[in-house]
C-alpha cells in the first residue's frame, strides 16, 4: 500500500472509531447521569462531579510528559529508529511514575481539604471514599496504562484506544445499571466503574505486547528528548483551569450542590458536541505530525485548508442543531427531577455560544499540536486561565452559574483568536482572513437557520424517539445547507 493511501486508510480508521466512541459515550452520558440523579438526587451528582473537577486539577502532575513525548516520538516511528523509541518511551515510563507518586500525595491532601467545602449536605465518609475511588484510574493510568497510550497515539493507532473504550464503556453502562437496580450504593456504583477502566489497560497492554515485540524499557532513558515537556505542562495548567474553574470557583463559593448538578447536566449534553468534535482533532493530528516532519509545507496547507472548511461546516451545522434541540431534549430528561431547577434557556444559549467559541479553535490547535509549537504559544494560554478565572471571581456572586460561564466565554474569544492568527502567521504562512471569511459566512448562516426554527419551524417533542427523529433530521438538514450554500457560494474550498 503507498503512503499516502496508508495514510489516508489510518486517518479514516481512527476518525470512525473515535465517532463511534462517541456516539457510546454520548449514550453513557445520557443514561447514566439521569439514573444518578433520579437515584441518588442532584446533591450526590453535583458532588461526584466536582470531586472529578478537582482530581482533574491533580492532574497537572502529569507535567506534559504525554504529549510531549507524542510529538518526539512522530520521526523515530516514521524512521522505524527503534533504539530512540525505546529510549524516548523509558524517558516517558520514568516520568510517569514519579508524576503517579506526587499524585497519591495530592490526593491525601484533598481527602483532607475537601470535605470542608460540602460539609452538611454529604455524609463526610462518602465524600472521602468517594475521592479514594475516582482517584485510583489515575493512579493506574500513571503507573501503568500511560506509556502505551502515548506510543499507540504517535504510531497513529489511536483506533485501539477507542475501541478498547467503546468496550469499556459498554459495560460500564450495564453494570451502573444493574447495581442501581439492585439498589446498591452510590460507592459501590462507581468502584465497579473503576475496575472496569482497570480492566481496559489490560486489554491494551496485550495488544502492545503483542505488536511492539522490541519495545524495552529498561533502556537508557532520553530524558532530554522531553525537554519540551514544561512547555506542554504550562499548556495544560492554562487549559486544565480554563476548563474545570466553574466547577471549582462555584464549589468554593458554596454555591449548592444541586446547582453544580444543574452544570453537569448542561455540561455533558455539550461534552457531547465537543467530544465528536474532539476526536477529530485526535485523529488527525498524527497525520499532520507526520506531513510536518517531512517537511512539506504545500501538502501541510492544501491539506490544512480543506480540514478547516469541512471542520467549520460540521462544527457550526451541530451548534446549530444543539441551540433548536438543547431545551426539548432537557425537557424529557429531567422529567420527574424536582430537586432544582433544569429548564432556563439562558442558561442553554450560553453554554452553546461557549462551546461554539471554545471549538472554532481546533483546527488552528491541531497543527500547534503536530508542530509541537507549545513553548512558542504558552503565554496565550496564561491569558486565557487568567481572564477566566478574574471574570468568574467578580461575576459568580452575583450571577452563579451564567457568572462562571461568561468568565469562560470571555476567556474563550482571547485564546480562539491568538491560536488561529499563530497558526496562519507561523505554521501554515497563510492569511487570516480566509479563517475569519468562513467563520463569519457560517455565523450568518447560523442565525437564519435557528431563527427560521424559533419563528416558523417551531418544535414540539414529548419522548426521546420523537426528538430523535427531529435530532437527525434538523443535524443532517443543517449540514446540507452550510456545505451546498458556502460550497456553491465558492467553489475553491483552497482559497476560502
Amino acid at each position: 500500500m503507498k503512503v499516502g493511501l496508508k495514510m489516508k486508510y489510518i486517518t479514516i480508521n481512527n476518525s470512525i472509531s473515535a465517532i463511534i466512541l462517541q456516539v457510546v459515550t454520548a449514550i453513557a452520558g445520557i443514561i447514566l447521569p439521569k439514573l444518578l440523579i433520579s437515584t441518588y438526587g442532584s446533591d450526590i451528582n453535583g458532588m461526584v462531579s466536582s470531586i472529578t473537577q478537582f482530581i482533574g486539577y491533580l492532574a497537572l502532575v502529569e507535567a506534559g510528559i504525554g504529549n510531549a513525548s507524542i510529538v518526539q516520538l512522530y520521526k523515530p516511528l516514521a524512521e522505524n529508529s527503534i533504539d530512540e523509541v525505546n529510549g524516548i518511551l523509558s524517558a516517558t515510563n520514568k516520568f510517569y511514575k514519579k508524576s503517579g507518586s506526587l499524585f497519591i500525595f495530592l490526593v491525601i491532601i484533598l481527602l483532607i481539604i475537601y470535605p470542608l467545602f460540602v460539609s452538611g449536605q454529604v455524609d463526610y465518609y462518602t465524600v472521602v471514599w468517594m475521592i479514594c475511588i475516582l482517584s485510583l484510574s489515575s493512579i493506574f493510568d500513571y503507573f501503568f496504562l500511560g506509556k502505551y497510550r502515548v506510543l499507540l497515539t504517535a504510531d497513529q493507532k489511536l483506533y485501539v484506544i477507542n475501541y478498547v473504550q467503546c468496550i469499556g464503556t459498554i459495560l460500564n453502562i450495564v453494570v451502573t445499571i444493574t447495581l442501581i437496580r439492585m439498589n446498591f450504593t452510590i460507592l459501590t456504583v462507581k468502584f465497579f466503574a473503576t475496575l472496569i477502566y482497570i480492566f481496559r489497560m489490560f486489554l491494551i497492554y496485550i495488544y502492545v505486547k503483542n505488536h511492539y515485540g522490541y519495545l524495552n524499557f529498561d533502556v537508557t532513558p532520553l530524558t532530554e528528548k522531553l525537554s519540551d515537556r514544561w512547555s506542554v505542562l504550562s499548556h495544560q495548567i492554562a487549559g486544565m483551569v480554563v476548563l474545570n474553574t466553574d466547577i471549582v470557583v462555584l464549589t468554593i463559593f458554596k454555591i449548592p450542590l444541586s446547582e453544580i448538578s444543574v452544570y453537569t447536566v448542561y455540561n455533558l449534553v455539550l461534552n457531547v458536541i465537543i467530544g465528536l468534535l474532539n476526536s477529530l482533532l485526535n485523529a488527525v493530528t498524527p497525520l499532520f505530525g507526520r506531513i510536518l516532519v517531512t517537511d512539506k509545507s504545500s501538502m501541510t496547507r492544501e491539506y490544512y485548508s480543506i480540514y478547516e472548511f469541512l471542520y467549520f461546516i460540521l462544527t457550526f451545522a451541530l451548534f446549530t442543531s444543539l441551540v433548536i434541540l438543547f431545551i426539548p431534549f432537557l425537557n424529557i430528561y429531567t422529567q420527574g427531577i424536582t430537586d432544582a431547577n433544569y429548564i432556563r434557556l439562558n442558561l442553554a444559549l450560553t453554554f452553546c455560544l461557549m462551546g461554539l467559541i471554545y471549538m472554532i479553535r481546533t483546527p488552528a490547535l491541531t497543527l500547534i499540536n503536530a508542530s509541537g509549537h507549545y513553548k512558542q504559544t504558552q503565554k496565550g494560554a496564561f491569558i486565557e486561565a487568567g481572564i477566566n478565572i478574574i471574570v468568574s471571581l467578580i461575576l459568580v456572586s452575583k450571577f452563579g452559574i451564567e457568572g462562571v460561564l461568561l468568565g469562560t466565554i470571555c476567556s474563550h474569544c482571547f485564546r480562539s483568536i491568538e491560536l488561529m492568527k499563530y497558526n496562519n502567521d507561523y505554521i501554515i504562512k497563510n492569511s487570516i482572513r480566509t479563517t475569519l471569511i468562513r467563520i463569519i459566512r457560517n455565523i450568518i448562516l447560523m442565525l437564519i437557520i435557528i431563527l427560521s426554527y424559533r419563528y416558523i419551524f417551531i418544535i414540539n417533542v414529548n419522548d426521546f424517539i420523537t426528538w430523535f427523529i427531529f435530532a437527525t433530521l434538523i443535524t443532517i438538514s443543517s449540514f446540507c445547507l452550510y456545505y451546498f450554500s458556502i460550497f456553491y457560494a465558492k467553489k475553491n474550498i483552497i482559497i476560502c
